[in-house]
């Protein structure tokens, strides 16, 4: 059995590391290298909050696979995906969404910057553009 898993798993492992995948950022730096994800034009994972403007034009929806989703509530449209800064495991996982209720406003939040920071932050995004307003600690 020992030599099973030295013949197959130790060159894996080594590997591995070798190509910087095992990388492990410190405590209080958000990961330098890009974390690839493919687009669905879609959520892959499941929706744990959704919002409404009030005049019910926009539904923003938020998921476990770290992404902010914009929806045109009258044909279903995906509008923009936002894409809040991530991390590895749980960093990232949007746990709450709101949208201003003029629609103008996308704010988010989770465990983002939990594990770096030790706090949890709120990012604030304009719709339209998709860019970062304000991160609130």
């Amino acid at each position: 059995m020992k030599r099973i898993f030295l013949v197959f798993f130790l060159p894996l492992l080594f590997q591995f590391f070798q190509d910087g995948i095992g990388k492990v950022s410190h405590a209080g730096e958000p990961p330098k290298e890009p974390i690839l994800r493919i687009e669905t034009g879609m959520h892959t994972a499941w929706i744990l909050r959704i919002g409404l403007d009030a005049e019910n034009r926009y539904l923003v929806t938020g998921s476990q696979d770290k992404t902010v989703r914009v929806w045109e509530l009258a044909t279903g449209r995906l509008i923009r995906t936002i894409r809040p800064p991530i991390g590895d495991g749980e960093e990232g996982i949007i746990n709450a969404v709101v949208i201003s209720p003029d629609g103008r406003m996308i704010a988010c939040g989770g465990r983002m910057g939990a594990e770096r920071e030790k706090s949890y932050n709120i990012y604030i995004f304009d719709r339209e553009s998709g860019k970062l307003i304000k991160r609130i600690s």
